[in-house]
């Protein structure tokens, strides 16, 4: 299934502090064994996905994260941080050499800041 629509304002938080996702209305099933249709809709998604991480960092933490896909360089000499650079890789413009979610979702895995994510994350799946 893929959502349609994910950004900050379709998400919601239930009482445990658990992220949800709504607005289900752009939602459509597509056939993940068409491997070249599943990976272009993943990639956009990921797009998506990295639209919403901006608006965390602009809203929750007061960090602009610049609104192009032109500025990967800029997020990656910002900081030099793999948070940073994984947002680039995310916000890049070429659909084709972003990253599929498992690739993030590893490396977030290598991010200490992340670590206790990461076991959350693997017990709710």
């Amino acid at each position: 299934v893929c959502h349609g629509d994910v950004y900050l304002h379709n998400v919601l938080r239930d009482g445990k502090g658990v992220a949800r996702l709504s607005d289900w209305g752009a939602s459509f099933v597509y056939d993940r064994t068409l491997v070249e249709v599943a990976s272009s809709i993943e990639k956009i998604e990921v797009l998506a996905f990295g639209r919403l991480v901006q608006d965390l960092f602009s809203w929750n933490l007061n960090v602009a994260v610049p609104d192009s896909t032109e500025l990967g360089s800029y997020l990656n000499t910002k900081s030099g941080s793999k948070t940073m650079s994984l947002i680039a890789s995310i916000l890049q413009k070429d659909q084709s050499k972003r990253p599929t979610f498992s690739e993030i979702k590893e490396t977030l895995a290598t991010i200490p800041e992340f670590e206790s994510f990461s076991a959350v994350a693997g017990s709710i799946q």
